[in-house]
């Protein structure tokens, strides 16, 4: 994966200069340990990616008018719940998105973006009793974060498109 070629990217531009801060910082870490390959684990430079991946859908859904100003500038919006295609009925309310955004962009995008939360936050951010396989190699960092990259641009594809 060409990490420099973020730098020219849509999404990249689309985000704020802290949030592009996080990027070259992720992309440092991912060219050093490229170079070093010494650590156990990488995941770091996922939850990097990560933190930048809910800026992006934050402002994306709020740019689409999915959610409105105050949802977007709330402490208690989640995207994970926002973006769970299996939220029970009885708990979806004004901040469950998922239909929202597969009526916006088709089941394709909501699917992706919901996946891309899971295995490239939740699934690296999280740790349970018993879990196995949490350490991250860079080739697994590597496909977590080219995951969460063509999730956003799909995202911006699809906003053009409308």
């Amino acid at each position: 994966m060409n990490w420099q070629g973020f730098f020219s990217s849509n999404w990249y531009s689309y985000l704020d200069e802290d949030h592009q801060a996080l990027v070259r910082t992720a992309v440092s870490l991912m060219e050093r340990q490229l170079v070093t390959d010494d650590l156990e684990d990488y995941s770091f430079i996922v939850f990097l990616m990560a933190k930048v991946y809910e800026a992006f859908l934050k402002k994306y859904l709020f740019d689409s008018g999915l959610i409105s100003d105050n949802s977007y500038h709330s402490k208690r919006f989640r995207i994970g719940r926002a973006l769970n295609p299996d939220v029970r009925k009885n708990h979806r309310d004004k901040w469950w998105l998922y239909d929202d955004i597969v009526d916006f962009c088709g089941e394709e995008l909501g699917d992706i973006l919901w996946k891309n939360w899971l295995e490239g936050r939740n699934r690296v951010v999280h740790s349970f009793p018993g879990e196995k396989n949490i350490l991250l190699s860079l080739d697994q960092v590597e496909k977590k974060v080219k995951n969460i990259v063509t999730a956003m641009e799909m995202a911006q594809e699809c906003a053009m498109n409308k």
